[in-house]
């Protein structure tokens, strides 16, 4: 294209030429083939595109949809944890395809912490004090506790199914 500019008065033109193209891909891959999420968070998985201004049209797709979901964009969330690949389908302004596969492992949310809610530190030989307990955060893949009772023959403990503890002097 030709672009022509002209003085009002007509006495001074310049023109210029500019010619638009096109940059072909050579190259896309996966500069983390193999990452890792959190179940329940989110994160973007972006191809490395050689060149990096190549013209290019990109869709998303997961092997397995109930370990993972990937939006139009490559972001990915963890929603069951397991391990499936994710494909980026890369094609360049001449029809050039490319692949690049991820194979990204969902990993379990991890307990961080437990709280106890006893009312007493001290129990009468016979009585009996049940407490509750909380695990965080609220979304632990995990949240099965193990009862270790230091006073073996003095105090039992129990796990009720109602997530709470039970506390026996004997």
């Amino acid at each position: 294209a030709v672009i022509t500019c002209v003085s009002n008065d007509g006495g001074f033109i310049r023109t210029v030429t500019v010619t638009a193209t096109k940059v072909q891909l050579q190259s896309a891959s996966a500069e983390v083939p193999a990452p890792q999420i959190v179940h329940y968070e989110s994160m973007t998985l972006i191809p490395v595109l050689e060149p990096a201004d190549a013209d290019v049209n990109m869709t998303w797709s997961v092997s397995n949809p109930g370990i993972l979901s990937v939006d139009e964009n490559g972001s990915v969330t963890g929603l069951e944890v397991g391990t499936t690949n994710v494909y980026a389908q890369i094609t360049d302004c001449f029809g050039h395809e490319f692949t690049v596969t991820y194979s990204v492992t969902v990993t379990p949310v991890t307990v961080t912490g437990i709280e106890l809610s006893a009312n007493t530190g001290m129990l009468r030989v016979g009585g009996q004090e049940v407490f509750g307990y909380t695990v965080t955060p609220a979304n632990a893949d995990n949240k099965a506790v193990i009862l270790n009772v230091s006073a073996g023959g003095v105090v039992s403990a129990q796990l009720t199914q109602d997530g709470e503890v039970t506390v026996s002097a004997i």
